[in-house]
C-alpha cells in the first residue's frame, strides 16, 4: 500500500504539500501534525513509511535551499519542525534616499505574503537592476528577453518610481488611491473610466465600466464590474486594481446612481473564486478536460472541474471549467503531466500544444 501511494503522488507535489503545511505555522510543530497537513502522508498507512517519506523529503528539500529547521523540546529531543516565513519568502523591495539606506529587514507582518520583509534599495542601485533586466532582454535569446519583461513589470507592483534619466521603468501605481475612488464608485454606482494594462499582453487599453463591487482574492484586490456599454446580460469581467491607472468617476448627478445591480450579479460567487484561470477580463470560456489516467495528485485537478453533463459525447473521466485566462489554465494542464488533456474548444486545446512545443524547445534547445 505505502508503495503505491509514493508512486502515486509526484515528489514536488509533496514538496509543495509539505512547504505549505510548514508556512501555515508560526511555531515549530510535532510531526504528527505535518503528516496529517501532508495528503501523501496520510494516505500511507504505516507510521514507518510515512516518517521516512517524510525525512527523505525535509532532507532533499534543504539540499534545495530550502531552510525547514529541526527543533527540540524541553527535553532535548528535536522532534518538531519550522519553517519561517521570512527565511522563506522573498522580501519586497523599497526605494529610498541615500541618507537613509538600511539593510535591516521590517518586522514581519503575518502570514505567508504578509511575512515579506523589505530590502530597501537606493536610486543608483535600482538604476543599476533595470539596466541588467534591459541588457538580458537585448541578448538576442527570445526566453530569456520575455523573462526579462515579464521581471520588470513584476517589479513594478513594489516600486513604480523613475529613475534618474527621467525613463519610466516600472509603470504599475500603487493601489490604495484607486482603492478609494473605484470604493465610492460602488457605492453611488457611478460609472467609472481608467486606464488598464494587461499583463499578459504587455499593452494598456482606455476601459470605461459599471462597478459592481470589489473582492479580495489571494492578497490581490480586483474590480467587479461590465464594460459601460455592454447589455446588462454581458459577461462579467475581473480587473486587477494594481494595473489600472488614471482612475475617474463620474462626475454627473451625483447623487444619483448611473446604473442599478443586475439581480442575477451574485458578488459572492465572484469573492470565491480562487483559480487564476477564472480572473480577468476576458470572456468566460467553458473547457472539456480528459483525464485518461486519473491518479494521485491529478485528483485535486478533477476536483477542481464540474462533471459533464450525463449524454454528453465527453461523459465519463471528463471535467468542465470556467476559463477566462487560457495561458493559465495551459499551464496549470501542463503541471498534470501528460493526465489533463484538453478536448475543447480549439484556443485551449491549441494553447496547450503550444506550451509544450516551447517547454520541449527550452529543455532541447530546437527550436519549435
Amino acid at each position: 500500500m505505502s508503495k503505491s501511494v509514493s508512486a502515486r503522488t509526484p515528489k514536488v507535489q509533496r514538496w509543495i504539500d509539505l512547504i505549505a503545511a510548514l508556512l501555515r505555522y508560526h511555531y515549530a510543530v510535532e510531526f504528527a501534525t505535518i503528516a496529517d497537513e501532508v495528503p501523501a502522508y496520510r494516505r500511507a498507512q504505516r507510521p514507518a513509511t510515512i516518517k521516512r517519506m517524510f525525512e527523505r523529503d525535509k532532507d532533499e528539500l534543504r539540499a534545495l535551499g530550502i531552510p525547514i529547521e529541526s527543533v527540540a523540546n524541553d527535553e532535548g529531543v528535536y522532534d518538531r519542525y519550522r519553517l519561517r516565513a521570512r527565511d522563506f519568502y522573498l522580501p519586497y523591495l523599497t526605494l529610498v534616499d541615500e541618507e537613509r539606506i538600511r539593510r535591516v529587514p521590517s518586522r514581519p507582518r503575518g502570514y505567508g505574503y504578509q511575512a515579506l520583509t523589505a530590502l530597501e534599495l537606493s536610486a543608483d542601485e535600482l538604476a543599476y537592476i533595470v539596466r541588467a533586466g534591459q541588457r538580458v532582454q537585448q541578448l538576442g535569446d527570445a526566453s530569456l528577453a520575455r523573462d526579462g519583461a515579464a521581471a520588470m513589470r513584476k517589479l513594478a507592483h513594489d516600486i513604480p518610481q523613475t529613475c534618474d534619466s527621467g525613463e519610466k521603468v516600472l509603470a504599475a501605481p500603487h493601489p490604495t488611491e484607486s482603492l478609494d475612488l473605484l470604493d465610492d464608485a460602488v457605492r453611488r454606482r457611478k460609472l467609472t473610466a481608467f486606464d488598464y494594462h494587461g499583463f499578459g499582453r504587455n499593452a494598456s487599453s482606455h476601459r470605461q465600466v459599471r462597478p459592481y463591487g470589489l473582492v479580495f482574492l489571494s492578497g490581490v484586490w480586483y474590480l467587479v464590474a461590465q464594460d459601460a456599454d455592454a447589455p446588462m446580460d454581458a459577461p462579467v469581467k475581473q480587473f486587477r486594481v494594481q494595473r489600472m491607472r488614471n482612475v475617474t468617476v463620474a462626475a454627473g448627478r451625483p447623487q444619483q446612481p448611473d446604473f442599478d445591480l443586475p439581480a442575477h450579479i451574485d458578488l459572492r460567487h465572484y469573492a470565491s473564486l480562487r483559480h487564476p484561470w477564472e480572473l480577468g477580463t476576458d470572456a468566460a470560456i467553458e473547457a472539456i478536460v480528459a483525464f485518461p489516467n486519473p491518479r494521485g495528485a491529478t485528483h485535486d485537478a478533477i476536483a477542481m472541474g464540474h462533471p459533464v453533463a450525463e449524454g454528453s459525447a465527453h461523459a465519463g473521466m471528463h471535467r468542465r471549467y470556467t476559463v477566462r485566462r487560457i495561458d493559465a489554465f495551459a499551464r496549470f494542464l501542463l503541471a498534470q503531466g501528460g493526465d489533463a488533456v484538453p478536448v475543447s474548444p480549439m484556443p485551449i486545446v491549441e494553447a496547450y500544444r503550444d506550451l509544450i512545443e516551447r517547454t520541449v524547445a527550452a529543455y532541447t534547445g530546437t527550436d519549435p
